[in-house]
């Protein structure tokens, strides 16, 4: 299980962790609808936006990308904490 700060998506509050309340995380769109969630350049979860769903990054459905830390010359959205 993973435990990850908060942030506000449409309105509504999807928890992410104590751990990093307060902090900026960012969102790299990776499909429709799918994110993956940065917390500087380092991947943290998947987040399902159709569903409002955290996905570990280990789900066998989740898009794999080979990488653990964000791609080169791109940047995640940043979302302020709640």
């Amino acid at each position: 299980m993973f435990a990850f700060g908060p942030f506000r998506w449409k309105k509504k509050d999807i928890f992410l962790t104590e751990v990093l309340w307060g902090e900026p995380v960012g969102l790299m769109p990776i499909g429709e609808g799918l994110y993956n969630i940065y917390f500087a350049d380092r991947k943290l979860v998947g987040f399902d936006s159709k569903r409002d769903k955290l996905v570990p990054l280990t789900n066998p459905a989740w898009p794999k990308d080979k990488s653990k830390n964000m791609p080169n010359k791109q940047k995640p959205s940043e979302m302020c904490p709640v």
